[in-house]
């Protein structure tokens, strides 16, 4: 599933067409993180704003706020604020700190004691959101919050997390990385063959890159930076059984 062999428009129509709704968001990641790379956010958005379903929605979010667009991601923030169960009062309260971190030019490194309670308690949860918020401490705190395990469905393991433990298997370097430099990813032996799904988030959870490749021995997979301002920045790998890792990476 490489978006490199294929067009936009050959992407959408396979998107429209896959029955399977995993891989289809798949699908949807990599097609919007090729318009992100080909500075055609205005594209990435059109396209979400399209089919404005949650993945989408989700999606829009960090991109009207990188964009200052603040009263389409009230617009959002509103839909799921409005509803009672818990994974949408989650992701309001979640990204309600960020949209008005957003609005005030606060950065998380701020964060008072309250939010950083609130964000915890939803990193501790069963949510969607919760890796978002483990993600958050994991940057500001250096703080692990032990994954959660939720049921061993397709739905599921596209929403879970692990932070990344003492020893990994996959290894990022150089930390910190020069702006405009490439970043490298070496695996060891026992993840060869797998097939890798690597995506670069900020802590507003913003895609930058996703990237799809096998894992071959002794070989190191490139990560151009060229797109990535100073800051931090997450690198999820997830590998083709669903087990996923993070990552820090700073560029300066």
């Amino acid at each position: 599933m490489e978006l490199a062999n294929n067009t936009p428009d050959s992407a959408k129509l396979i998107i429209e067409n896959e029955p399977d709704s995993i891989k289809k968001q798949l699908w949807i990641d990599e097609l919007i993180a090729w318009y992100q790379q080909h500075q055609m956010e205005a594209d990435a958005k059109t396209f979400l704003e399209t089919r404005y379903d949650d993945p989408a929605m989700r999606m829009l979010f960090p991109m009207y706020i990188s964009n200052q667009e603040f009263n389409k991601a009230q617009d959002i923030l509103n839909s799921y604020c409005g509803e009672p169960d818990d994974e949408s009062q989650a992701f309001c309260t979640l990204n309600g700190l960020i949209l008005s971190w957003a609005i005030s030019g606060i950065s998380p490194f701020n964060m008072n004691e309250t939010e950083y309670q609130s964000i915890k308690s939803i990193a501790e949860g069963l949510t969607q959101v919760a890796p978002q918020a483990q993600s958050l401490l994991k940057m500001v705190y250096f703080e692990t919050i032990e994954p959660w395990h939720p049921s061993d469905t397709g739905e599921a393991r596209l929403a879970s997390y692990l932070i990344q433990p003492i020893q990994l298997p996959v290894k990022l370097s150089p930390v910190p990385c020069k702006s405009g430099s490439m970043a490298r990813l070496q695996f060891d032996d026992e993840l060869s063959g797998n097939v890798a799904m690597i995506r670069i988030t900020d802590g507003s959870g913003r895609v930058f890159t996703t990237i799809h490749a096998k894992i071959e021995p002794a070989n190191a997979l490139e990560l151009p930076t060229s797109e990535l301002s100073v800051g931090w920045y997450l690198v999820e790998v997830r590998m083709g059984n669903g087990t996923p890792y993070m990552l820090k990476l700073l560029i300066n």
